[in-house]
């Protein structure tokens, strides 16, 4: 019978000594074939784990990394890295060690471990010290479980560009540290209060199922008119129970908005404003305006930065 060639395509996990005899055999051609490969994430990372001198020649090199999620959960760890021109996604999943595990994808790595989430965030730190990358996305779902609360005190976290919760009760801290966080997604989480939001400088912040009021949304939007968050560009607010009195707007000192010059001047925002809502223009003392709107349980407040030119 015919003995199979060695292929690393072909498989993603090679021991170190398989990798090194299999370069021998490509020494004309071992620059291509070692950047090429690469270009594969979990190769990347295989090949880290098997050999200190490989990982500092990773270090020392651009991979292109598109992103790195994470996604936190009770039961479930996980890592994503995208590379720039590879259609391969690398996971790199870590569960207790009583979970029964389902058939590993051929570009994903399990870990099951005692203790989850030190595990976890010890192979995230390794990992974004070999691409010297932070995280860009990370998504945080309860309910709460032993470790979550002290998240925002993670250094990895705080670094990161888009935060989403779901079903978080509390957390240690606050997103004072979160200098490079440009999206916020908070969804039926108690840990979030009108009075954070004041305080927040993130472009983008969007609350669903908030156990806020009328009066809570007035506060936030009067805050942002008294100059607060200069760096905003939408907040979404989405009570969980009440519906969002007319009075929000009322309460303002307020313009009518022409729609459609605005999707005229900012073909991207501008459509962000829905035909079938009473939208109002709203300034501030440094000549910010903002357009409003309301719907049934929701808020919408749209800041545009630049000057609209209506001659």
């Amino acid at each position: 019978m015919t003995k199979r060639a060695l292929t690393l395509m072909a498989i993603p996990e090679v021991p170190l000594a398989n990798i090194i005899s299999f370069w021998d055999r490509q020494q004309r051609n071992f620059p291509f074939f070692c950047f090429e490969i690469l270009k594969i994430p979990i190769f990347s990372v295989n090949f880290a784990l098997s050999s200190n001198q490989i990982a500092d020649f990773i270090r020392s090199i651009n991979l292109n990394v598109e992103y790195i999620k994470l996604e936190i959960k009770q039961n479930y760890c996980g890592i994503k890295l995208g590379l720039f021109y590879s259609e391969q996604r690398f996971t790199w999943k870590f569960v207790p060690t009583d979970r029964i595990l389902m058939k590993k994808k051929p570009w994903t790595k399990i870990y099951r471990c005692e203790n989850m989430l030190e595990t976890f965030k010890k192979h995230v730190e390794w990992l974004c010290d070999l691409i010297r990358f932070p995280p860009t996305y990370v998504n945080i779902v309860g309910p709460d479980f032993d470790g979550t609360a002290h998240l925002f005190e993670w250094n990895q976290i705080q670094q990161c560009e888009r935060l989403s919760t779901q079903m978080i009760t509390q957390f240690n801290g606050d997103l004072a540290s979160f200098k490079d966080l440009e999206h916020l997604n908070v969804t039926a989480s108690t840990w979030a209060t009108p009075e954070d939001v004041k305080k927040w400088r993130i472009p983008t912040v969007v609350i669903f199922a908030a156990d806020w009021t009328t009066e809570d949304l007035k506060g936030i939007v009067s805050h942002w008119q008294n100059g607060g968050n200069d760096v905003l560009e939408r907040l979404t607010i989405v009570l969980r129970t009440e519906n969002v009195a007319a009075d929000v707007i009322d309460s303002l000192e307020t313009k009518p908005c022409d729609t459609d010059l605005r999707i005229q001047h900012y073909p991207g925002n501008g459509r962000l404003l829905p035909e079938f809502a009473s939208v109002r223009d709203v300034e501030r003392h440094d000549g910010l305006v903002a357009s409003i709107y309301i719907e049934d349980k929701g808020m919408d407040l749209i800041v545009w930065h630049e000057r609209m030119d209506v001659n």
